[in-house]
């Protein structure tokens, strides 16, 4: 009888360490499924922001071809008013001597 105690208490605690062992095994997998969880929403902000990024490029790569158009227009524009400025002062300065003498 006292064997058959011995023997149970003996297989209570080998139960009882398989326990503790299953607990920390389900603690390590929940933590596991926790940290895929995170990499999952690290990935798809990666890939939004990836997107995002390619659209801001296409962007830029469009404003960069029109930068030589514009750069026409400018440069046009600032012939223009030199001229204009240059025959207003000369309009102005020839009617000075015109006028003063």
């Amino acid at each position: 009888m006292d064997e058959d105690i011995i023997e149970k208490r003996a297989m209570d605690k080998r139960i009882d360490r398989m326990e503790v062992k299953i607990d920390k095994l389900i603690d390590a997998v929940t933590q596991l499924v926790r940290v895929e969880i995170v990499l999952q929403t690290i990935e798809n902000r990666l890939n939004s922001q990836s997107e995002f990024m390619k659209h801001l490029d296409g962007r830029i790569d469009t404003i960069d071809s029109k930068i030589p158009i514009y750069d026409m227009g400018v440069g046009l524009l600032k012939k223009s008013i030199a001229t204009i400025l240059t025959l207003v002062l000369t309009g102005v300065v020839g009617s000075f001597f015109l006028f003063t003498n």
